[in-house]
């Protein structure tokens, strides 16, 4: 009896070689195996009839078995088609995938150079920057201690101005008194030429009322020595009867001898212009116009005999 179960699994191990379940389970029978085994050993050998119901169950088992195993892989197929079917699907999902990721790939290194290229600048702006900042900062100390030199500056100027001012002051009202001397000095001028002129012209008269009556003189004097004896007509000389010496001749005299330093340059100028009035050689002076150099330095003012002129001196 073994050895007719023995064949018959090894014809059904031959017929299952090419079939598409030789990849299932080589035992698939381990459940029933055990039982079918039992029964088949509890059964005598004796008994054939007993022993073909026992293969004829066991061979309706196995059919079953099969066609489970049909279903299940039926059921695999269609699994397997789904999953192909899920594979392409799953293959053009990730071909756009692919596609996408390269875009992005393509995206992201555009913005890494993007990026990169804004780094540089911020970083060069940064520098840029910190490079002008310091420059400000070097500058800034440079104008605080500019500031600072002039502030300095303008004090010491200040310091050295303030005697500087108090002297400008002083000299303009030296200035001021001059040019008031001046003025005074200019109307004593005036009023001095005015007299040399006045003086010059009563000289002029003088000389032509005394040149009028030298002809009616002379006559007398030839008459007066013709009565006179011979012994005394070398007394009389002619010299004797000149012009009478004046007034004005003495004061031009005493004029002589003051010294030139202790008049004032327009006290000396205007004794220049009288002498030169009085002489016979300028009757023309009067027309003459005298500029006077007020910046000279007065010296001294003695008193002065010009009349009623009034010279003032700086204090």
């Amino acid at each position: 009896m073994m050895t007719a179960l023995k064949r018959i699994d090894g014809d059904y191990r031959a017929h299952l070689e090419d079939s598409p379940y030789w990849f299932l389970p080589q035992n698939p029978l381990t459940t029933q195996s055990s039982q079918v085994t039992q029964e088949m050993e509890e059964v005598p050998e004796r008994e054939e009839d007993s022993c073909l119901n026992v293969t004829a169950r066991y061979l309706l088992e196995q059919d079953s078995y099969l066609q489970s195993l049909e279903n299940d892989y039926s059921h695999l197929d269609w699994h397997f088609k789904n999953t192909v079917q899920l594979s392409k699907k799953q293959e053009a999902d990730n071909k756009l995938l692919t596609r996408d990721r390269e875009m992005l790939l393509k995206e992201l290194m555009e913005f890494q150079e993007v990026m990169k290229q804004k780094i540089q600048q911020e970083r060069y702006m940064r520098l840029t920057m910190q490079a002008r900042m310091d420059r400000t900062e070097k500058q800034a100390k440079e104008v605080e201690a500019t500031n600072t030199q002039i502030g300095q500056a303008l004090v010491d100027l200040t310091e050295s101005t303030l005697p500087l001012l108090e002297e400008n002051r002083r000299l303009k009202r030296k200035i001021a008194y001059l040019e008031q001397n001046n003025a005074h000095n200019a109307v004593n001028l005036t009023n001095l030429l005015r007299m040399s002129v006045y003086l010059q012209e009563k000289e002029e008269r003088t000389l032509a009322t005394w040149r009028a009556s030298d002809a009616r003189r002379k006559k007398e004097f030839r008459e007066m020595r013709s009565q006179l004896p011979p012994e005394q007509r070398s007394k009389i000389r002619r010299e004797n009867f000149g012009v009478p010496r004046t007034h004005l001749r003495v004061r031009a005299s005493f004029r002589d001898g003051w010294k030139r330093n202790q008049l004032t340059p327009e006290m000396a100028k205007a004794l220049e212009v009288s002498d030169y009035l009085l002489t016979p050689r300028s009757l023309g002076i009067r027309k003459k116009i005298v500029d006077f150099d007020h910046d000279e330095r007065i010296l001294e003012e003695p008193d002065s005999d010009a009349g009623e002129m009034q010279v003032f001196l700086p204090q």
